[in-house]
């Protein structure tokens, strides 16, 4: 077990965590509370651009923490150091990489359909999800709920879903705190 990879473990998931956070609870509500103002194509820029951002900084940092952790674990498991130590690790990186699952499972039709809006707004749109596009929306019921909804509405739902993503990092921090106070 490695003191300097379980500290980089918890300062990458505070931080991610904390971003997801920040965007969940500070820019989104303050993004929402100007729609009666900002044109809905500005809006879907604005959630374009932090989406693309999160996606590029704070994913890969996300499952690094994720892998470390599990590294970690093993080093731990290996050295004899106790189910204890092994078992937080293992889960705090699998709280990290959850994000991803957890994306797949809830996020992909948000994602899609306010990347469908956007383009429909003439914006261009390039991003990995643009495939997610073609032949999505209106094929499972929550498709097509999303499909009458608001945008406002559909970046709500964004904004907690979101949300609740922060919290697997964050938990992996956690998780990893109580290792090295169990050391002590």
């Amino acid at each position: 077990m490695s003191h300097s990879l379980m500290l980089f473990s918890i300062v990458a998931s505070s931080f991610t965590g904390g971003a997801k956070l920040a965007w969940s609870l500070v820019s989104f509500p303050a993004l929402l509370g100007t729609l009666d103002s900002l044109p809905e194509a500005a809006a879907l820029d604005i959630w374009y651009h932090t989406f693309e951002h999160g996606f590029l900084m704070v994913a890969p940092l996300t499952l690094v923490s994720g892998v470390v952790c599990l590294v970690n674990a093993y080093l731990a498991h290996s050295r004899g150091s106790g189910s204890t130590s092994t078992g937080l690790l293992s889960l705090a990186g699998l709280a990290n990489i959850g994000i991803t699952p957890f994306t797949f499972a809830f996020g992909v039709d948000v994602n899609a359909e306010l990347h469908l809006r956007r383009a429909t707004h003439g914006k261009k749109d390039t991003s990995h999800d643009a495939r997610l596009r073609s032949g999505v929306r209106g094929t499972t019921p929550s498709q097509q709920a999303l499909g009458v909804a608001s945008t406002a509405e559909i970046l709500r739902r964004w904004a907690l879903l979101n949300g609740v993503r922060a919290l697997l990092p964050l938990t992996g921090a956690l998780l990893v705190c109580g290792c090295l106070l169990l050391e002590v």
